[in-house]
């Protein structure tokens, strides 16, 4: 029943529509019917809790005919080494970070949709790998501006992290006939 729980638990971002932006309403289930990220989470939710995976944030299995392709996911189920994602290079450019310790990236979404810019930070964190703070930027900032905001003013209010410090990366799926990105916060190892 643990399992059931969790994959019922996904929690779906618009990245290409923060509230109040952009031109379609924010993902809901309206009059019987779903939007298409909705609906494309619940298919990927289907898929993982009929598969053999015993957790849910490992390497998803995509199900047949999905509108939306991942272009930044992890690439094992442990993690804890560190650089431990793999990016579509068409959709994000990874940026390293440098300085503090071992060497981390940041992916940096290439083109931005309304406004906006999808970036995932990745921070070392001793021996338990890394953490994962997912950003909408705007899209005027350059990689430059952020990386020296985000080193010298660690968490200050001009960059706010639409998810903040998460032990597993947020799966990045992209709309195959629109290009729009969305994504699956996949909940941390210890939450039921």
């Amino acid at each position: 029943m643990k399992r059931l729980t969790v994959v019922l638990a996904l929690v779906v971002v618009w990245a290409g529509h923060p509230m109040g932006v952009g031109a379609d309403p924010w993902p809901q289930l309206h009059n019987g019917k779903t939007l298409a990220p909705c609906a494309e989470a619940l298919q990927v939710a289907t898929v993982a809790f009929h598969s053999d995976a015993f957790y849910l944030y490992a390497p998803p299995v995509m199900p047949d005919a999905l509108g939306s392709v991942l272009v930044l996911q992890p690439h094992a189920l442990d993690i804890s080494g560190g650089d431990a994602l793999e990016a579509d290079p068409a959709t994000f450019d990874k940026v390293p970070i440098g300085g503090r310790g071992a060497p981390r990236s940041v992916y940096w979404q290439k083109t931005a949709q309304y406004g906006y810019r999808v970036v995932l930070q990745e921070a070392p964190y001793g021996w338990r790998g890394d953490m994962y703070t997912l950003f909408a930027i705007g899209a005027d900032v350059r990689p430059e501006a952020f990386l020296t905001e985000v080193n010298t003013n660690q968490r200050q209010a001009t960059f706010m992290p639409v998810m903040a410090d998460r032990w597993r990366p947020p799966l990045i799926l992209q709309k195959q006939h629109s290009g729009q990105l969305w994504i699956i916060d996949v909940g941390q190892p210890y939450q039921f």
